[in-house]
């Protein structure tokens, strides 16, 4: 065992030297990922400005494992990475988890020239060009089984996801849509340019046939605890919580996890960072709902916040939007919006051997949840906060970047460490208005905490929010 140690820390020596002349590039020598709750150690790691390019497993029997098995090993390491090596510290497998193709190499400098390989710029653009070709076919083909499923459903929700999609898709047919796609070297896959910042860029203009605004005049109304409501009016500030805190834990990775079940949520520090600047405030448009108040306030304990959508320009970080449910097919949870997104990845991976990413993805996949949750009819209000702490964009926008205070707590419900921050309720950034609390009809104290919050309201300036109690009567 000592030989094969002293063999394998060669090795890898040799190839943090050849990464040294690589910009960006780093070697992490044994680290760990979460997957299913649980620790799993990594033996090493390349990262490419910050991003994950291979995994390695260092196996002493490698030499006698066939390429079957290597595919059942990388299989069992549950890791998300666009190379895996299996190496003995002298022969190396690597395995391309976008085409399932292995190259055996015998030495770390053979290594690196897979793993880095490069494109001309004649090679890319052929790319492109297939890219283009292999899109038609998978959007002709998605429409007609889409068409299909309806058919069969008569699903109103599927047919007006139909309605959306289709002017969604038809941005990819543009005349210049060549020119929008382009390679990333460092990462190695292709995407859409442009700013992520800037909403018309045609991959945000996709996301928002997708996404759906809330029209302005629209009440949403967020039902939660009276001590929620109470604080809300004497601070004159409104709570956002971070994303790792909800209520429902198993949205943080709702959509990476359709997309891809190797999935592993908050598996490394650039995730863990990443998601703890997202911060989200649920409502419903659902007025004086029993349901809502069941589930949320706290069984008509507690209160209601109304809010007025207003007209206002959206910032890239700061968003308001209803979200999209997927629908219920063959007993199990379909959300065409994401089949088409994956399926446009799977089809560019098996015919091509290259990954194609929805950069913006990373903003709005929190406006997409399971089928379970439509009768809810949430709209959210979504703020991601960029490394400066400044709402993402915003100084793009501006020119001013306004900092935003982060807190954090012990969750009551999950005892979950979170972050969480305020907005003023005027905050002139924002698309919705509080204009009324709804007291629950099991309120304690009703006909006094009517009075009482209008007298708090009247001493905080805030003589434009009215009080009422709910006009639910029937409830026990």
């Amino acid at each position: 065992m000592g030989e094969d140690f002293t063999k394998i820390k060669k090795f890898l020596e040799q190839l943090e030297f050849l990464l040294i002349r690589i910009n960006g590039a780093e070697l992490i020598r044994e680290t760990y990922v979460e997957y299913a709750g649980k620790i799993r150690i990594i033996d090493s790691l390349i990262l490419v400005n910050k991003k994950p390019l291979a995994v390695f497993e260092f196996k002493e029997d490698l030499a006698s494992l066939n390429n079957t098995q290597v595919t059942e090993l990388l299989e069992a390491l549950k890791v998300d990475c666009r190379y895996v090596v299996i190496s003995n510290g002298t022969v190396s497998k690597i395995i391309d988890t976008y085409s399932s193709k292995i190259t055996s190499v015998n030495n770390p400098r053979e290594l690196v020239e897979v793993i880095f390989k490069e494109f001309s710029l004649e090679q890319v653009w052929q790319k492109k060009l297939k890219i283009i070709d292999e899109l038609k076919k998978e959007f002709y083909t998605f429409k007609r089984e889409l068409n299909g499923i309806n058919n069969k459903l008569k699903n109103e929700i599927l047919a007006t996801k139909i309605q959306n999609i289709t002017p969604a898709l038809e941005l990819f047919e543009s005349d210049n849509f060549l020119e929008k796609i382009e390679y990333d070297q460092d990462g190695q896959f292709y995407y859409l340019s442009g700013d992520i910042r800037d909403f018309h860029t045609l991959e945000n203009s996709f996301f928002h046939r997708l996404v759906l605004d809330v029209d302005p005049g629209t009440k949403i109304y967020r039902y939660t605890t009276l001590d929620s409501v109470f604080k809300t009016i004497d601070n004159t500030k409104i709570r956002l919580s971070g994303i790792v805190g909800m209520n429902d834990i198993s949205e943080v990775g709702y959509v990476d996890s359709y997309l891809d079940k190797k999935y592993i949520p908050m598996s490394n520090e650039i995730m863990v960072d990443s998601i703890n600047r997202k911060f989200i405030m649920c409502s419903s448009i659902l007025e004086d709902e029993l349901m809502q108040w069941r589930l949320y306030g706290d069984d008509c304990k507690g209160a209601c916040l109304v809010f007025d959508v207003i007209p206002n320009d959206e910032l890239p970080g700061l968003l308001l939007r209803k979200i999209n449910y997927g629908i219920q097919f063959n007993g199990k949870n379909f959300h065409p919006e994401l089949e088409l997104i994956m399926r446009i990845k799977k089809r560019l991976r098996k015919n091509l051997g290259i990954e194609f990413k929805f950069k913006t993805l990373e903003i709005w996949k929190y406006f997409f949840k399971s089928f379970e949750y439509e009768p809810e009819k949430e709209v959210r209000l979504l703020l991601i906060g960029n490394k400066q702490n400044v709402i993402k964009g915003e100084k793009k926008l501006t020119g001013v970047g306004t900092p935003i205070e982060i807190s954090w707590n012990l969750t009551s419900t999950h005892q979950i460490l979170a972050p969480y921050l305020y907005l003023s309720v005027d905050d002139i950034r924002l698309r919705c208005k509080l204009e009324k609390v709804l007291l629950g009809a099991k309120c304690p104290e009703l006909l006094l905490n009517l009075k009482q919050f209008k007298l708090l309201l009247n001493r905080k300036n805030l003589n434009h929010i009215n009080v009422n109690p709910s006009k639910i009567s029937n409830y026990r």
